[in-house]
């Protein structure tokens, strides 16, 4: 497969996340809100980014080469969103939310060339023979 089910889920998730942040931005979070749809809004929008975070991290932990990078990322992820959710109030909300999303794009730029070092493995079989000891993965004919 060319996409493993783990680089396919952490794709459509920073999808959603960005949508889901883009809806935030166009229809206002501020706190000062007070009505029910609002508020309502708001909580479940950090929940999605805590339970999103938390399900990225699991994911890059369940590979065995990326367990302590992924625990690392999901303590940076969570102490983030606990900072600019509680000790940063000052700040407006879209630029929080502007600042979760850079986080996770951040995590994921990070992440991708283990992804697609596994892409490549799945699909590309090394050469080792003696004239060519090299792995061939760039879409050319294998020998």
């Amino acid at each position: 497969m060319w996409f493993d089910v783990f680089s396919l889920t952490l794709l459509v998730f920073i999808a959603l996340t960005a949508i889901i942040m883009a809806y935030n931005i166009i229809a206002g979070s501020d706190e000062e809100d007070v009505d029910l749809f609002a508020r309502f809004r708001m909580h479940t929008a950090g929940m999605g980014y805590f339970g999103g975070s938390l399900f990225v991290a699991a994911a890059f932990s369940l590979f065995p080469e990326t367990f302590l990078i992924g625990l690392l990322m999901l303590a940076l992820l969570v102490a983030w969103i606990a900072y600019m959710r509680f000790f940063a109030k000052a700040i407006p909300g879209a630029v929080r939310m502007i600042s979760y999303l850079l986080l996770i794009i951040l995590m994921a730029y990070c992440k991708f060339p283990v992804f697609l070092s596994r892409i490549c493995l799945d699909n590309c079989a090394p050469t080792n023979t003696p004239a060519k000891p090299v792995a061939v993965c760039s879409g050319t004919a294998r020998p």
